[in-house]
């Protein structure tokens, strides 16, 4: 990396270049011309004779140059070994004159025969100045008596000279002017600034403290959100929601939740608890400003649901991270399932019979409940037992299964748990408690896989499914007729799922890490199915 001789003006590699710090110039991000330029000595196998020139300008005492040792570039007339100019004679502490090339030749004295005329020689020749290689050679001579000297260099500041230790060597970094990383750190500043009051960070970085969430934000990440939500339409086609008075509604009656909301920081995440927390007198969030509020969470965790768009594509919308956005769904699926999760309730009796459409009335008088099972994909575990309990063979594909049940006019009174797609229909119905809240009386329709005519019997209650097709080279008018009764009467609670799967986000594949809140996921969409009008008119 250094320059070992001087036989060439210019140097086949490039010297090391090195700051006023000492550290390595770096010339990928800093353009400005380097403070130096550190000379290695000449070599004795290359040049000899100039390796003992260096040293002796030098001027140390009983020194020798060892394998890093370096001279600056300040101490050469050109800034660096020349032809011209080979040897450092520059801010030396003393006045170096360069060696000549060559000794000039010796000044001839006449010959004096007589004594008298030697001696008045011998005395003119005692009484001229030095020539300047006689004062050199002995500067020279005596340059081993003196002290190692610091090399100093001269600088102008406000008219007055004054000296730089070791050339700033031991100068602090802010005090090293240098231009360009000056201009290059204001643009990056300034770009940070006009970034931050894109992205709304000025404007929504208080939003919790002062409680002005529900003000519309006049930030640019405020106006695209408010283009998903600026009308019913949208709110519906983006949300789920059937209007801004909806998604108003829903958003005060989770504000309170929300504003004492932790984020979710994983399965593995180490929460502390000094103490009880007093809401009454710290109502307010610990921890750093969100950098949303909690109208805006809100719509994302909707929009997710609703739409089943990547994280990438809500951070873009929103301004945010994908950890954060990632964060803010993790937390607000489980809120939104438990705070929603009364939407889901069994009705009394008298309630059914109340709002009974008169289409089903006319047929099942006694009508409590329909149900059915549907399936939800998965992306496929590792685990093989899991992918076992997964797999489905009606699908062909790994599934979470659940039971739904809806009343007559279409509404969904029972959700089941999720189980895996290898379950049959029985077992689920069986497991999930939906035989708890049957009554003696109650009509349950269901399709063939239901075999659960038995259990239903033990609850005095009767199941109503169409008849079976199985050794049948042709059914009779009487199967026939009950088969088209039943699947008329059934047909509601495939358009009841329907709602459900209308959202994407359960119509895509689902991926592994998202099964934990699945359940969760499943619940605010059939709660947000129950907000639409009924399926059936009464």
């Amino acid at each position: 990396m250094h320059r070992r001789g001087f036989t060439t003006p210019a140097a086949s590699t490039p010297p090391r270049i090195i700051n006023l710090m000492g550290y390595k110039h770096n010339t990928g991000q800093c353009t400005c011309a380097p403070p130096f330029i550190l000379w290695t000595f000449p070599t004795e196998m290359k040049d000899a004779d100039g390796r003992k020139q260096w040293i002796k300008l030098v001027n140390r005492k009983d020194w020798k140059p060892k394998s890093r040792s370096r001279i600056c570039s300040k101490h050469f007339c050109d800034g660096k070994p020349t032809l011209t100019n080979p040897y450092p004679t520059e801010h030396l502490g003393y006045d170096a004159k360069p060696p000549s090339a060559r000794k000039p030749p010796a000044v001839r004295k006449p010959l004096q025969p007589s004594s008298s005329s030697k001696q008045t020689t011998s005395s003119k020749v005692v009484s001229e100045p030095k020539t300047h290689l006689h004062q050199h050679s002995e500067n020279s001579k005596n340059s081993t008596n003196l002290a190692p000297v610091y090399h100093t260099v001269s600088t102008e500041h406000d008219g007055q000279l004054t000296e730089d230790r070791e050339h700033s060597y031991s100068a602090k970094p802010q005090d090293i002017a240098c231009q360009n990383c000056i201009k290059l750190q204001q643009e990056n500043e300034r770009l940070k600034r006009e970034l931050e009051l894109l992205r709304g960070g000025n404007a929504n970085k208080n939003l919790d403290e002062t409680n002005k969430e529900n003000k519309p934000t006049t930030t640019l990440t405020g106006k695209i959100i408010n283009r998903f939500t600026s009308t019913d339409k949208k709110v519906c086609r983006n949300t789920g929601l059937q209007s801004k008075a909806a998604l108003d509604g829903l958003h005060k009656s989770v504000e309170q939740k929300a504003t004492q909301l932790c984020y979710w920081r994983g399965s593995k995440a180490v929460h502390m608890k000094k103490g009880v927390r007093n809401f009454t007198k710290s109502p307010k969030k610990f921890g750093p400003a969100r950098k949303l509020g909690s109208r805006d969470e809100l719509i994302l965790v909707l929009m997710k649901i609703r739409l089943g768009v990547t994280n990438t594509l809500l951070c873009d919308i929103f301004g945010i991270s994908e950890g954060l956005c990632s964060n803010i769904i993790n937390t607000w699926i489980p809120m939104l399932a438990s705070h929603l999760k009364s939407l889901i309730f069994w009705p009394a009796k008298e309630a059914i019979l109340q709002h009974m459409p008169p289409a089903l009335g006319k047929k099942y008088p006694q009508l409590r409940c329909t149900i059915d099972c549907t399936e939800i994909f998965i992306q496929r575990p590792r685990r093989l037992e899991l992918q076992q309990l997964t797999w489905s063979d009606y699908k062909k594909h790994n599934t979470i299964k659940y039971l739904v049940g809806i009343a007559p006019n279409g509404t969904i009174t029972f959700l089941s748990d999720g189980y895996g797609g290898r379950s049959s229909d029985k077992s689920i119905t069986l497991d999930s408690g939906f035989l708890n809240k049957i009554d003696p009386g109650d009509v349950i329709l269901a399709d063939r896989g239901f075999t659960i005519a038995g259990d239903l019997l033990q609850k005095q209650a009767r199941l109503e499914i169409p008849p079976p097709s199985s050794g049948w080279t042709q059914q009779t008018a009487s199967a026939v007729g009950k088969t088209k009764k039943v699947a008329n009467a059934r047909i509601h609670v495939e358009r009841a799922i329907g709602r459900i799967k209308w959202f994407a986000i359960l119509q895509n594949t689902l991926p592994v890490n998202m099964v934990p809140i699945i359940d969760d996921i499943v619940v605010v969409c059939a709660a947000l199915s129950n907000l639409r009008p009924p399926l059936v008119g009464t």
